[in-house]
């Protein structure tokens, strides 16, 4: 059942947070039987008909998973038209975070692993859905950029035999969808290969090219280029980087299913967990060499261990001054600072 909000318990205040082909998005304020509530709006563009609104808010309404995006309800505004309230993402896209900030190699690791189990749901979902358009702004981060979920559902489709509207975005479309107009999950599977070169890299798929209108980069794709795999730096698994290239493969029957990819990402991880602990263990060492250190806590999150000093963390410089840090993040080869 769908929850049918009252478009007077919502206070709109025009603050966009993003747009796209099918509407924009806005940040409100709901006043819910829970107390006010900070939310999303989707408004959806005039020309949009009511049956792709009604599939994109039905199919959101089935999904129930921790790497998918919550759907609060529906509310119609003062056109009539329908509109979809949603979490608030309030660390933004991930496009936005990746570029904004510097991220530590496991926690990008880390937000791609939820990535693949958010998509393994869909695929596994009963009719299969489809996303369609996997790109890091279709990617929101929750939670103290702990959490990562997958959003904007207005090109998924449940999977039917005539899957043929060449939607998608261009840098991260399959080459088969160019060519044929043709989807199958393995089209996700590519998608989800190039935005975690992106990801790995933070660089824009296909910015090498000379000329980088859609046309181009498809024509480009279909004759079997791709991203830049040297542009991945400090990379500390050679598997992520075979990965990736297994699932951007031009040959989709190759690619991976997503419950391969899920295996590939954790057994990387965990093969390398226990170096990433004593190498930050080592770095927290260098810093017990000139400060006392107060206290010490685990990260918030549980997914796999990393060490994180809390916010406003003292440290007592010997023998005589005080040194306030925000929270410092420590992991391979890296310290970042927020």
């Amino acid at each position: 059942m769908i929850h049918k909000i009252d478009w007077n318990d919502l206070n709109f205040e025009n603050e966009i947070l993003g747009w796209g082909s099918y509407g924009d998005v806005y940040e409100a304020i709901w006043k819910s039987k829970d107390g006010p509530q900070k939310i999303v709006i989707k408004k959806f563009r005039p020309f949009i008909e009511d049956s792709a609104i009604e599939k994109e808010f039905g199919l959101l309404s089935l999904t129930n998973h921790d790497n998918i995006v919550k759907l609060l309800g529906i509310a119609k505004d003062g056109d009539s038209r329908t509109v979809m309230v949603m979490e608030y993402a309030e660390c933004g896209s991930l496009h936005k975070v990746l570029y904004q900030y510097e991220v530590c190699y496991m926690r990008r690791i880390r937000w791609m692993l939820q990535c693949a189990k958010g998509i393994e749901y869909l695929h596994e979902f009963s009719p299969q859905i489809l996303h369609r358009d996997l790109k890091p702004q279709n990617l929101l981060i929750f939670n103290d950029y702990s959490t990562l979920k997958i959003c904007d559902f207005g090109s998924a489709k449940e999977l039917d035999t005539k899957m043929s509207n060449g939607v998608g975005t261009a840098r991260y479309m399959a080459p088969e969808v160019s060519i044929q107009n043709s989807y199958t999950e393995k089209c996700d599977v590519y998608s989800f290969g190039i935005t975690f070169w992106e990801v790995m890299s933070k660089k824009k798929p296909f910015y090498h090219l000379r000329n980088t209108v859609d046309f181009h980069i498809q024509k480009k794709a279909i004759e079997g280029d791709r991203p830049l795999i040297s542009d991945i730096q400090n990379i500390q698994s050679d598997q992520i980087i075979k990965l990736i290239e297994q699932c951007w493969n031009g040959d989709s029957k190759l690619r991976p299913a997503m419950q391969e990819v899920i295996r590939d990402i954790q057994f990387c991880y965990s093969k390398d967990e226990d170096k990433h602990f004593n190498d930050s263990r080592s770095l927290l060492e260098k810093y017990e060499q000139e400060y006392y250190i107060c206290s010490i806590e685990p990260a918030s999150d549980s997914i796999f261990p990393e060490i994180r000093l809390p916010h406003e963390i003292q440290f007592l410089r010997k023998p005589q001054a005080t040194v306030k840090v925000k929270w410092v993040d420590i992991s391979i080869n890296e310290v970042i600072i927020h």
